[in-house]
């Protein structure tokens, strides 16, 4: 199994690499497994509004599938339109329900993640972390799913 893995991180790689340098998004080619799509669970976060605070069974998660992104913003399921040049992101179309969830810390917390997302302009990926960034915003996110 281990040269099996050791190809699938070569194939990965090289699709990170020549995705990030022709302006699209770094999913696999001809049928090579994508880099980033699966669902990423947030680890830490700060935007314009401050932390980010994480709150017990209420997780803040990404789902990527090609230039379409969605997720659990803590209570609300958000979507938005991807586009990748290089490291430079643009997220479109950003869209969310608008549910009242219970405690107030759940809220709160969506609030600052929906909040720090807007401002994300730059993606980096490594050592299987995600990180979004832009003015005064970073949101770590680590993996919890990959696609079949």
């Amino acid at each position: 199994m281990a040269p099996r893995r050791t190809w699938l991180a070569v194939v990965l790689a090289a699709a990170l690499l020549t995705a990030c340098g022709n302006g699209v998004l770094p999913w696999g080619a001809d049928g090579d497994p994508p880099v980033l799509a699966g669902t990423w669970q947030l680890m830490e976060g700060s935007g314009p509004d401050g932390e980010v605070d994480l709150v017990d069974g209420h997780p803040i998660t990404l789902e990527i599938d090609g230039a379409q992104w969605r997720g659990t913003a803590a209570c609300n399921d958000y979507s938005a339109t991807a586009t990748l040049d290089g490291d430079a992101l643009e997220l479109t179309q950003l869209l969310w329900t608008e549910m009242a969830c219970h405690p107030p810390e759940v809220m709160e917390s969506e609030s600052a993640y929906l909040a720090a997302l807007r401002t994300v302009d730059t993606l980096a990926y490594e050592d299987g972390e995600l990180t979004l960034t832009g003015p005064g915003t970073q949101l770590t996110f680590r993996r919890t799913e990959t696609p079949a």
